[in-house]
């Protein structure tokens, strides 16, 4: 019986040895899960940011092309009204007078 004794004591203490290996195991697969959760989590908010900030380019984008235009049917309405023709698409001519007919 002594040895039978021996060999329970044995196995409790590789038992409680396996267990706590297990427990930190455990531990550091709960802390790197924990982390990969945080870095997704970040990740999530740095692309809703970024979206955010392309949908604001985009609209501000629209909003300059249509100024710009405003600006340029402006510019044309004052050419006409000063009776100058318009410079030629590539910018290469200087603004002539319009000859009056």
């Amino acid at each position: 019986m002594d040895v039978r004794n021996r060999v329970k004591n044995v196995l409790k203490m590789c038992g409680h040895a396996l267990v706590s290996t297990i427990h930190v195991r455990m531990d550091t697969v709960e802390h790197q899960l924990t982390t990969i959760n945080d870095q997704n989590n970040n990740i999530a908010v740095t692309q809703t940011a970024l979206l955010h900030a392309a949908i604001h380019s985009i609209e501000v984008q629209q909003q300059m092309q249509i100024k710009m235009q405003e600006e340029i049917d402006s510019l044309k309405r004052t050419l006409e009204a000063h009776g100058l023709k318009q410079p030629s698409p590539n910018g290469d001519r200087p603004l002539e007078l319009h000859k009056a007919g």
